[in-house]
């Protein structure tokens, strides 16, 4: 039979139907015969079309799917082979019918709406975590959503760019706010400030006002005035001030009037009272005994002498001269504790004072108890001597640097780290007990006062005896290498001390350098490397004394402790004080002023004291070094002639 073409035309329009939406069925010139009717459950096919694929049945998974789909494909494969076999040629697939079609077109509808529904969800978590709230709105039918997944993305991720935004602007606020809440505060605390150095001043411009008023047109009437030490009229036999800045400007004084402005408490001049009370407690043994001037303290906070005015019209309120009399008393027995620890008659006298003066202080007692405070602290840690052995943590201290065999070990077996440390442990044992009258009076110099000043004489006797001894080891080199080897190892140990800050004994070792035996040994300091050569040219412009040793004054400025200066520099700073400033002057006022200035070299000698090495004192090195031979500068220099002849060529020197 011939085929007709009409139905390759309506073959062709059910495949097109295929892929396209529904549409109404297109009549043709030959329809099909008509099908008989269907019951309800025929309208669903029992067996799901190929090209369909149906909703998963309720409690499969994910890999049910899966492998049904995999059997399918395999199915479709096998029945297209054996129609390959049968025929030799493939046949076209089977048509759908309208119910198949349909059925399609509802899987398709139910995909896109549960694809919809999480790009919905998605946009809604991403909007929530951004802090807004997306509007969800309802969709005319359950199969054709209003809104498109892409529409609905693009909405939540403008939402969240929207969100960010103002979260920034918010942010922008609050640091403006804030930034304008730091500044009131600064200018508030300004204004607090400027507030409170306008009423310094005016209650300083009053006190000088008052003071000035005291001793205006203060005439000596040569009177007598016996015991009545305290509260005498300001004449200028009694003190004489160098300005009138302050009170406490004092050019000079007698004892007792120096007494007085210590225990004289202002509170609008405190910082000048408290470095008034440093520079006395400091040097006043170069005038008074320690127990003279504990007299007279006690005795100015007992009472009023002088004075036959009542308590309202006084300059300073008694009062106030009793705090003051306890804080001057706090700050001495703080500050220079050896007065006390090595006189329990003082330390006895002092804690009876405390006692009677909780019975007899009129008005408050915070300064009575900052000094029952400060007694009962420095005698719980112990006497001064005590105190260099309590602060080294042995524990924390390095491990010594030791050779094989120690007791047979020489000079040059020694590591130059550990030669270092043990100059500078044996160097600090002396500095750390340096009293302040030690550098007075220039006690180290003069026959008469030289048992005041101990310590201050063992630090010179150690420093030329490490020149002296260091110079014989390089002496007693006989072979210019043997030579060169003791002078680069003697350098590395001031290289070692350089970084403690060991200043003192890094000088006495460039001392030896300079003796004359060892400093004209040019040929051995010629075959030095030239990296010892540079150390020691910097270490001689370091300790260069042009411009007043302006280089080392220099470079001790910023170093943090522990530290031991040079000392010659400040005992040569000290007697130009004491020779250009009499003791006494204008009828036996002790010259204040010249107090002052060895207060000012006595503190950059004892700055360091409170800051002791933690290094581990190794005996057998320490012993070796102070047992080192000296020979004289005429032994060394015949040596040094023998060595190195006059006018000798190098190749004449072994």
């Amino acid at each position: 039979p011939v085929d007709d073409p009409a139905d390759g035309q309506d073959k062709d329009k059910e495949e097109l139907d295929e892929h396209s939406t529904p549409v109404s069925p297109v009549s043709s010139p030959r329809e099909p015969p008509p099908r008989p009717e269907r019951t309800r459950k025929h309208m669903i096919p029992s067996t799901p079309p190929r090209f369909a694929k149906p909703p998963p049945p309720k409690g499969s998974t994910r890999n049910d799917d899966r492998f049904r789909a995999q059997s399918e494909d395999k199915g479709q494969t096998s029945w297209i082979s054996a129609r390959k076999k049968s025929h030799g040629t493939p046949t076209p697939e089977p048509t759908l019918s309208e119910t198949d079609k349909a059925f399609r077109r509802t899987s398709s509808a139910m995909e896109l709406s549960t694809s919809t529904g999480k790009l919905k969800t998605v946009s809604k978590t991403l909007a929530n975590s951004a802090g807004v709230a997306v509007t969800r709105q309802k969709s005319a039918s359950a199969d054709t959503p209003k809104t498109t997944p892409r529409k609905e993305s693009r909405k939540g991720t403008l939402s969240l760019a929207r969100s960010f935004k103002s979260k920034k602007i918010k942010q922008r606020k609050s640091i403006i706010t804030d930034y304008s809440a730091v500044q009131e505060q600064e200018k508030a605390l300004e204004e607090h400030q400027a507030y409170h150095i306008t009423q310094k001043q005016k209650g300083r411009e009053e006190s000088l006002r008052r003071l000035a008023e005291e001793d205006k047109n203060l005439e000596d009437d040569g009177k007598d005035y016996g015991d009545a030490v305290f509260g005498v009229p300001n004449f200028p036999r009694f003190i004489v001030m160098s300005g009138n800045e302050h009170y406490y400007q004092i050019r000079a004084a007698t004892l007792f009037k120096l007494v007085e402005r210590v225990t004289c408490l202002i509170p609008d001049f405190f910082e000048e009272y408290s470095e008034y009370c440093r520079i006395f407690f400091m040097t006043y043994r170069s005038f008074a005994t320690p127990k003279e001037v504990l007299d007279l303290i006690i005795r100015r906070f007992k009472g009023m002498e002088g004075f036959g005015e009542e308590e309202e019209n006084w300059v300073v309120p008694f009062s106030k001269i009793q705090q003051g009399a306890c804080f001057a008393l706090s700050q001495w027995y703080k500050d220079h504790y050896r007065d006390f620890s090595q006189s329990s008659i003082l330390k006895r006298i002092v804690e009876e004072f405390i006692k009677q003066a909780e019975q007899q202080i009129c008005g408050k007692r915070d300064m009575l108890s900052f000094l029952r405070k400060t007694v009962e602290e420095k005698n719980e840690k112990g006497s001064y001597c005590s105190f260099y052995s309590v602060v080294i943590d042995k524990d924390n201290c390095p491990a010594p640097i030791l050779p094989k065999n120690l007791r047979a070990a020489t000079f040059m077996d020694i590591d130059e780290l550990e030669i270092a440390r043990q100059l500078t442990m044996e160097e600090y044992d002396i500095y750390a007990e340096i009293k302040p009258e030690e550098l007075q009076e220039l006690a180290w110099s003069k026959e008469s006062l030289k048992h005041k000043a101990p310590n201050v004489l063992r630090m010179i006797a150690r420093f030329n005896h490490i020149s002296m001894a260091f110079a014989t080891l390089i002496v007693n080199e006989t072979r210019i290498k043997q030579r060169k080897k003791m002078l680069e190892k003697l350098i590395s140990v001031i290289e070692k001390l350089e970084t403690m800050n060991s200043f003192n004994m890094q000088m006495a070792v460039m001392s030896s350098f300079g003796q004359a035996a060892v400093y004209r040994m040019k040929f051995t300091f010629e075959a030095l490397k030239q990296k010892y050569k540079d150390s020691v040219v910097r270490f001689q412009q370091l300790f260069n004394a042009e411009g007043s040793s302006k280089n080392y004054r220099e470079a001790i400025k910023k170093v943090s402790p522990p530290a031991i200066p040079f000392l010659g520099v400040y005992l040569t700073d000290l007697t130009f004080v004491d020779e250009g400033n009499p003791k006494y002057v204008e009828g036996g006022l002790v010259n204040f002023r010249k107090k002052q200035l060895e207060y000012d070299v006595i503190v950059q000698v004892l700055r360091y004291q409170g800051n002791p090495y933690q290094f581990n004192l190794v005996p057998q090195i320490s012993n070796m070094i102070k047992n080192l031979p000296e020979m004289t500068e005429e032994e060394m220099y015949d040596i040094s002639l023998v060595l190195e002849p006059r006018e000798c060529r190098r190749k004449d020197v072994k």
